[in-house]
């Protein structure tokens, strides 16, 4: 399982009485550690800077990784490394650039876990490997990639409680969305490039894919300016697992020209199962005339948003729209059935509520 990289979102905050396993952080690092099948007592030397000093984010996540360790069964040798406390793990001195502790032969076990962390705004790279003791010699690695901003607020979280402060909130939902836009130009496929207001043409075909650090549910969809509306996702939606609407190998295919189509995407903790009364709201819309194309969006936009607002328990809820303030993700590469393949820079949306439109014409071909 050498190099493989293991994508996540950390939790920020953890409610009291909340344990770690609740907080998405361990899934993700109990299906690296299970795939490595280790049996020998292992002791956890804890995670470094590149420049070998500790942080508060380093702290952070060797709590993580020792609480991981032990459900995955491993068996952590007890009162040594981050195992010993602050004293035992205070005692162990690392060099810059190095993955082990200068003094890595001292430490008992027949095993050693450590990990490095390398910062690449606006992602930071956890590398965790497993080490023979007795050879220094790698067993097994893996790297996993976190959002820098929820490693911040993964320790900030540890120094509240360490301090005896209470921390209510929830975590940020955290979510990375692509849009993605296909064109079909004789036979050649192609990605459109995607920007609010677009003008695309009759055949097509959109797909969103995301995911989200926390449980939530999202509700996605194709609003069109003559009334009909397209249901793209709606439920929940598990931490840190890919979903494809309206499915992995399909689209949505706009087939209808000279029509206006937003795209709502909306995510919380928990949505309004009965969305009746916004679609009462967009069909009166209708009626009385007051959408056509780009005209009257702003009302739809509202009654969409009074969805969430009714739902999330927030105060206000405003859609946003358009590329300004937008943070980009690192390009991922999505291959599909028939042999297509598109690299995509994904929206990194944060926040305890999502609420984005996108809306774009489509011309007659």
């Amino acid at each position: 399982m050498s190099g493989t990289i293991l994508l996540m979102a950390l939790a920020a905050c953890w409610p009291v009485g909340r344990s770690q396993s609740e907080s998405g952080i361990e899934p993700v690092l109990l299906q690296a550690l299970r795939g490595w099948d280790l049996s020998d007592t292992l002791t956890v030397s804890g995670i470094r800077l590149e420049d070998g000093k500790d942080s508060a984010e380093t702290a952070a996540l060797e709590e993580v990784l020792l609480s991981a360790a032990i459900r995955s069964g491993m068996q952590i040798r007890a009162g040594a490394g981050i195992a010993g406390g602050d004293a035992a793990a205070g005692d162990v001195n690392w060099s810059a650039d190095a993955l082990l502790p200068r003094d890595w032969r001292t430490l008992p076990g027949d095993l050693l876990v450590s990990g490095r962390l390398r910062v690449a705004s606006p992602w930071v790279y956890l590398q965790i490997a497993v080490t023979d003791s007795r050879t220094g010699t790698i067993r097994t690695e893996s790297t996993i990639r976190i959002a820098e901003t929820d490693v911040g607020r993964l320790a900030a979280a540890r120094e509240q409680r360490r301090s005896g402060s209470v921390v209510f909130a929830a975590a940020d939902l955290d979510m990375e969305l692509h849009l993605l836009v296909r064109r079909d130009e004789d036979g050649f496929q192609r990605l459109v490039d995607w920007e609010e207001g677009i003008q695309l043409e009759q055949g097509d075909r959109l797909q969103l894919r995301f995911r989200s650090s926390q449980d939530c549910e999202v509700f996605a969809f194709l609003y069109q300016s003559e009334g009909a509306n397209t249901a793209l996702h709606n439920g929940t939606v598990f931490a840190n697992r890919w979903i494809y609407a309206p499915g992995e190998n399909s689209w949505k295919s706009m087939s209808v020209g000279n029509e206006v189509y937003t795209l709502y995407f909306l995510a919380a903790r928990r949505l309004e199962e009965d969305k009746s009364s916004m679609w009462e709201q967009l069909t009166l819309l209708q009626e009385q005339g007051r959408v056509e194309k780009f005209r009257g969006l702003e009302m739809v936009d509202t009654a969409v948003a009074a969805l969430v607002q009714r739902t999330a328990g927030a105060d206000s809820v405003v859609l946003s729209r358009g590329s300004e303030g937008i943070e980009r993700g690192e390009s991922e590469r999505f291959v599909y059935a028939d042999g297509v393949a598109f690299d995509s820079q994904g929206e990194l949306l944060p926040g305890a509520v999502i609420a984005r439109a996108y809306s774009f014409e489509v011309q007659y071909r």
